[in-house]
């Protein structure tokens, strides 16, 4: 059976960072007009496959960027300035409306607590770690400083190239380029081909029975290789198309 995504949504702008919720399913993209210097910032639920919010902006514009997300929560970070790319200061968004949840200028992300956020104020030397409320961003005095929990997120790992081509995938790899991971009864595998003196990058997925049931182009006329391919999230495949395209897959 041929599989096809679920979510194809194009971007105005080249995506610069993902991230994703894993207690809500949301996933977090920043993308950055550099001719403009403006950043922007859309959510999409990848449970129920819809936008929550595009291409919104904040008031600090190009000096902002995606740091975390979380319990709901989107945490964007500052800079100290545009020539000194320092980062300072943490805005929370509400991953579903887009809201302003709470900022503050004088702290920035060290990870995330179980239920919690990790923080450090700047102004406080030698680095001393506190835990905040996610949502409201208030100081939780006595909550314990738990570590993060393992994540859902999947990554495919480098393969040797004899081992894509007793898959009978089509498209000759470039030495050295292929990604793989097998993950709910599928094999999924990243490469790079070259053809007509033009590189692209393509995905395959295959299926128990050596069918190819879904093929993409992640990238063309490559000028340069790059590692980023998908990740698996939930038995959902997710990947971008030249930058710019949001495509996810229900493995």
């Amino acid at each position: 059976m041929q599989l096809s995504p679920y979510i194809n949504i194009e971007l105005t702008h080249p995506v610069w960072r993902m991230q994703i919720d894993e207690q809500e399913d949301i996933l977090c993209l920043e993308t950055r007009d550099v001719a403009n210097k403006a950043a922007a910032f859309t959510t999409i639920d990848v449970r129920h496959g819809r936008i929550l919010f595009k291409n919104k902006t904040l008031p600090n514009g190009w000096l902002c960027g995606l740091e975390v997300a979380a319990f709901g929560v989107m945490l964007v970070h500052g800079y100290q300035s545009e020539n000194l790319p320092v980062r300072k200061g943490l805005m929370a968004i509400d991953a579903k409306t887009g809201d302003l949840l709470w900022e503050n200028h004088n702290l920035n992300f060290e990870s995330v607590a179980t239920t919690d956020f990790r923080v450090y104020d700047l102004r406080i030397q030698p680095k001393r770690i506190s835990v905040i409320d996610a949502k409201a961003g208030t100081a939780l005095s006595n909550a314990p400083v738990i570590d993060e929990q393992a994540s859902s997120i999947l990554f495919p790992e480098s393969v040797v190239d004899d081992t894509v081509h007793k898959l009978g995938i089509p498209d000759i790899s470039m030495p050295h380029t292929a990604l793989l991971l097998s993950h709910n009864g599928y094999i999924i595998v990243s490469l790079h081909a070259l053809s007509a003196g033009v590189v692209n990058q393509f995905l395959y997925v295959i299926d128990s029975n050596r069918n190819v049931v879904f093929k993409d182009i992640i990238a063309t006329d490559i000028q340069k290789l790059q590692p980023e391919a998908f990740i698996v999230f939930k038995q959902k495949l997710i990947w971008l198309q030249n930058r710019s395209v949001v495509k996810v897959l229900h493995l």
